[in-house]
């Protein structure tokens, strides 16, 4: 109050909060807090060489990752303590100038600039040299993380600013991505890629990538396909909702294969979070597609939701957690329900 910034508008947004971070970036929402801002920025903005510096490095602290000052220099083509040190007093308010490096001061802070000040065809292009240049340096832990974090359909959703054409700039990048070999290679852009289609509701492309993935994966020792498994399963799911006229489950096989991984892979903490949200799409498939299943389809997939409702049973009663682990149940027996009943 004694500060100005507490507006009644922002007095009940703050309100609603459920930490820290959220009662942050409201509070930047002031409308002079803003106009302060945007003034400090805009000669800073205005350089090209400054404005894609600032959006790599408040990108990669934005996904909770730091990259080192070299990285830096090779996704934005220059040296960032150089250039910055020509707006020391302004970039001092954005940067720590350490040890010849450039540190980002909060992720918060990266987050509201993000939301509200690049372009969003600067954001597009910078996410592109960060991805090539991490895939390159993906054997380093930290990389690799940026890498498979920065790749995400989600993540880019949330980076990309609210334009009228941003699902044709994501789209636009994604061609642009793939035309590069270390990319191409790489089975968890393909994955991002199957994504991104089915999200665009073209699933004929959606599916084509997704054998891609699977392709990429089988040429690399060891490697998991967890994470395209269970997209694997969520996106046989949906094609089969939207060929409801058909007679017959044309991937009934790939589901129950599907189906039989993603609940081994609910048992497991670390996969669970990615794995409730696909297994909530049994139910409106088992409603749609119900006529077309046989006796013994039908029998299959009762015994994998039998194992399902007996594996989300087992970690509420260990876990004593009731959120999405029991929304996820209610919907499983609400498929059953009707499998039994059809």
């Amino acid at each position: 109050d004694e500060a100005g910034i507490l507006a009644k508008d922002i007095r009940t947004d703050i309100g609603k909060c459920e930490d820290i971070r959220e009662i942050v970036t409201t509070i930047y929402k002031n409308a002079k807090i803003r106009e302060k801002l945007k003034s400090e920025l805009q000669p800073l903005l205005m350089d090209r060489a400054m404005r894609t510096i600032i959006i790599a490095s408040h990108l990669i602290k934005w996904i909770g990752l730091d990259g080192e000052a070299a990285f830096l220099r090779a996704v934005t083509g220059k040296d960032a303590f150089a250039e910055a040190s020509r707006f020391k007093e302004v970039v001092a308010d954005f940067f720590l100038f350490v040890n010849d490096e450039l540190q980002v001061h909060s992720a918060v802070f990266s987050e509201y600039l993000i939301e509200n000040f690049f372009v969003a065809d600067d954001v597009v292009d910078t996410i592109f040299s960060i991805i090539v240049e991490a895939i390159k340096r993906k054997r380093e832990r930290r990389y690799q993380a940026i890498m498979s974090k920065m790749m995400q359909v989600s993540t880019m959703k949330r980076a990309v600013p609210a334009a009228a054409n941003k699902d044709i700039l994501l789209a636009r990048l994604f061609d642009r991505l793939h035309r590069d070999i270390e990319v191409n290679n790489e089975p968890l852009f393909w994955l991002q890629y199957s994504i991104l289609m089915m999200d665009s509701q073209d699933l004929v492309a959606a599916e084509k990538f997704l054998g891609t993935a699977y392709s990429r994966a089988s040429e690399i020792s060891g490697f998991r396909t967890f994470q395209i498994d269970t997209h694997s399963l969520r996106l046989f799911l949906r094609i089969e909702q939207e060929t409801s006229n058909s007679m017959v489950v044309e991937r009934f096989d790939e589901i129950i294969e599907k189906l039989d991984k993603v609940i081994s892979m609910t048992g497991e903490e670390s996969h669970r979070a990615f794995t409730l949200r696909v297994l909530c799409e049994i139910e409106p498939f088992i409603r749609l597609r119900l006529a077309a299943l046989i006796t013994s389809e039908r029998n299959a997939l009762l015994i994998q939701i039998d194992r399902l409702i007996r594996t989300l049973q087992s970690i509420i009663e260990q876990c004593q957690v009731f959120d999405d682990e029991s929304a996820t149940l209610k919907s499983v027996e609400r498929a059953k329900a009707m499998l039994l009943k059809g």
